[in-house]
């Protein structure tokens, strides 16, 4: 895992978790049904260990690949940790008691999942961070955000996925 240091938002330490992927060539993409490239950011409170971080960042992938067909070698993350005052939430919204282990797991990805389908990463994502890192669910918050296509670029100041 990298760490590194960014003025850019208040010197909060970011860890940027780099993993070995294989390109996806783009010949290799069918259509835009394709279930391909999240990027998920998980924000907590500083003071985690890098195991508790690293056993966030392989369940959160984990269920991304169970629940919604993402391939395994598809793992873009970025962690934040952050001061206890800068993660605002409400401790009981909706009923759900939240502690300060609170984890907002937000996941852009092309549209077109099904309504099930979402349901099922919800709860799977739960399922495996209570079992590894201990994460109770009630402090899993998960977001997503759907994107249409041609709003990915994969490198080289290229939109990919509008020449396919």
């Amino acid at each position: 895992m990298a760490s590194a240091i960014s003025p850019a938002i208040n010197s909060e330490k970011v860890d940027v978790v780099l993993s070995p992927c294989a390109a996806h060539p783009i010949h290799d993409i069918k259509h835009a049904g394709d279930s391909i490239m999240p990027l998920v950011r998980i924000s907590l409170c500083q003071g985690t260990s890098a195991e508790y971080r690293k056993g966030l960042s392989d369940g959160v992938h984990r269920a991304m690949v169970e629940a919604i067909a993402i391939p395994p070698d598809d793992r873009f993350q970025v962690i934040t940790e952050h001061p206890p005052e800068a993660l605002i939430y409400d401790p009981q919204y909706l009923g759900v008691r939240r502690s300060d282990r609170i984890v907002f797991v937000q996941i852009t990805l092309s549209s077109g999942r099904k309504p099930q389908q979402k349901r099922k990463l919800y709860k799977r994502m739960a399922e495996i961070l209570a079992q590894s890192p201990g994460l109770p669910p009630q402090d899993l918050l998960i977001n997503l955000v759907e994107v249409s296509w041609e709003n990915w670029s994969f490198g080289n100041g290229k939109a990919q996925y509008m020449d396919v």
